[in-house]
């Protein structure tokens, strides 16, 4: 139906994963954990419809998440790896311009701790305000700078840093924020 599943990037063989991308990842977790600080989890936004779920559900014992898991290992954090995803519906499937919208809105869903995972409260109940980093691509069928771009408006100074691969040739790299912005 001319509906891309799974991405458009030609690059590398189906199914494969970029060069460094667990590696990346790790990386940006323990370095927002801080000296002797457990990294969070990564979380995904993800257009996958829930309602189809039983076959596109992101399982644990999934490539990715392993690729994950074995990252945080290597890093010396063997429980680190994939934590909450946040699923589209349908409606995003069949009208693919709302994509970036329930990325963003599974973003505030996150941010709030209603996201079936682990809430950000800190020591006592208080409350710790996290700064996420938004990791997506340019390619034009998965709406992520339109996504970054909600999340920067809408949630000031939530996103330490958006990274977008650029997968698509068609499409511009996208342009650099306003870096007060962020």
């Amino acid at each position: 139906a001319g509906i891309p599943l799974g991405g458009v990037d030609t690059s590398f063989e189906r199914g494969s994963f970029y060069p460094g991308v667990f590696d990346f990842a790790v990386e940006l977790a323990c370095a927002a954990a801080g000296l002797g600080g457990t990294p969070l989890p990564v979380a995904v936004l993800t257009a996958r419809a829930e309602e189809f779920r039983a076959f596109l559900e992101i399982r644990q014992s999934d490539k990715l998440c392993v690729g994950f898991r074995n990252a945080g290992a290597a890093r010396g954090y063997p429980e680190w790896g994939v934590g909450p995803v946040l699923y589209g519906s349908v409606n995003e499937w069949i009208n693919q311009d709302r994509k970036g919208w329930r990325k963003f809105e599974n973003f505030k869903l996150l941010r709030e701790g209603k996201d079936g995972g682990s809430s950000s409260s800190g020591g006592g109940g208080r409350k710790v305000r996290r700064r996420y980093v938004f990791v997506g691509d340019n390619g034009v069928s998965e709406k992520d700078l339109e996504a970054a771009e909600r999340i920067v408006a809408g949630c000031p100074g939530d996103l330490r840093a958006v990274f977008l691969h650029a997968v698509s040739a068609t499409a511009a790299p996208a342009p650099l924020p306003d870096n007060s912005a962020i």
